[in-house]
């Protein structure tokens, strides 16, 4: 039996109008430090008063668990009624967590999973907004957050997580550097295309995904070109919360396992490992998922995709086009000794996560090695 319960979505231009009809007298509004004058603050105060609301500002001290913590128990204090995160990727997981507190508020968060009943006690609805391309986690009912911020990052999933409302707003990446669009692009691409090749995948993520793919191959060359199209982010936006809504139903990638452990330890973006690593996870799972990464062909160019080095070349060729890194040791800035030293303790951290045990192809701990270490030289897979 499967099942497939999406947030309700208001998306395109004029989306943050959703807030003035959402419920609720009070709001608190969480968002990065630094953050207050921010356009999509502005125009979330602006929204809500239309209605004759009030909105209380919070900027969440540190992106980890304890922030978590400490923005339930001020939603508690001040009674709100209405849970608005504003942000990129961590941000909206904090206000995720945030949300899911609301109603257990004795409950360490670091004990969030689909084993645990969580108390039902009532907690304000929550709507994410996002304001970068990529990571699409507003859709899902993960979070990836560290307890602290020197601590490893832990996979928390529960359908408590998920929000109510997303608003994809294109306004919110409108000033965003051409270059962490594309970024963000590739990142959404590694979700789509792990998501077709996961073992959980099922219609409605492989639809999701397929468009995602579509839509990102076709749009995102263009992002560093001279005059993109006005409508570009607003697609690639879009196309990022089709991404994440395929992985919140497929789970996460191997490749995404692995840049959650890799990223934090050696201080770099997740995004851009993760990228990095998308060729080598392709051509290692290609024969568990041949005839849904055949299909590919017609958006990646130069007819059917035949064979798990090919599908890694022609991604590794789109990076090139997008100014992303083709190979590990283009996105971590380390030497290859350094790598090797840390890989037991980066392995050993990815088996933890969801997307090791849900790929097509199951990889055992010396595959992993192995595959980062294919991953940094960029050659091929061969086992």
């Amino acid at each position: 039996m499967g099942f497939f319960t999406p947030p309700r979505v208001s998306f395109g231009p004029g989306a943050l109008e959703s807030l003035a009809s959402l419920p609720g007298d009070r709001t608190l509004l969480l968002v990065e430090p630094g953050a207050a004058g921010s356009p999509g603050v502005l125009a979330t105060r602006e929204q809500r008063a239309k209605q004759g609301k009030t909105v209380e500002l919070l900027e969440v001290d540190a992106l980890d668990l304890g922030g978590a913590a400490r923005a339930a128990a001020r939603a508690r204090e001040c009674g709100a009624d209405l849970l608005v995160g504003l942000g990129g990727e961590e941000l909206l997981d904090v206000a995720k967590v945030a949300s899911a507190l609301g109603g257990s508020p004795g409950l360490d968060p670091a004990e969030i999973t689909l084993l645990v009943d969580l108390p039902g006690g009532p907690h304000p609805p929550l709507v994410l907004i996002p304001c970068t391309v990529g990571p699409g986690n507003e859709m899902s009912w993960t979070a990836m957050l560290k307890r602290s911020r020197e601590g490893p990052v832990r996979e928390l999933t529960h359908r408590n997580l998920a929000a109510d409302w997303v608003l994809l707003e294109p306004l919110l990446v409108r000033s965003l550097p051409p270059a962490a669009v594309a970024l963000g692009a590739a990142d959404a691409l590694s979700h789509a295309l792990e998501s077709l090749g996961s073992e959980w995948s099922d219609p409605f993520s492989e639809a999701l995904a397929k468009q995602a793919v579509e839509t990102l191959l076709e749009r995102a060359p263009r992002v560093l070109r001279p005059d993109p199209p006005d409508d570009l982010r607003e697609h690639l936006l879009i196309a990022s919360g089709l991404a994440g809504l395929a992985q919140a139903h497929a789970q996460m990638g191997m490749g995404h396992a692995l840049a959650h452990a890799l990223a934090p330890r050696f201080g770099v973006s997740h995004g851009k490992v993760a990228a990095a690593l998308l060729p080598s996870v392709l051509e290692f799972t290609f024969l568990a998922a041949r005839e849904k990464y055949r299909q590919l062909g017609r958006w990646l160019g130069e007819g059917a995709v035949r064979s798990g080095p090919e599908i890694a070349g022609r991604v590794r060729e789109l990076w090139e086009a997008l100014g992303v890194p083709r190979n590990l040791s283009l996105a971590i800035p380390v030497r290859r000794d350094d790598l090797v030293g840390a890989l037991p303790s980066v392995i050993e951290a990815a088996e933890r996560f969801t997307g090791v045990v849900a790929s097509g192809r199951v990889p055992s701990t010396t595959e992993l090695s192995r595959l980062v270490l294919c991953a940094w030289d960029g050659r091929p897979v061969d086992f």
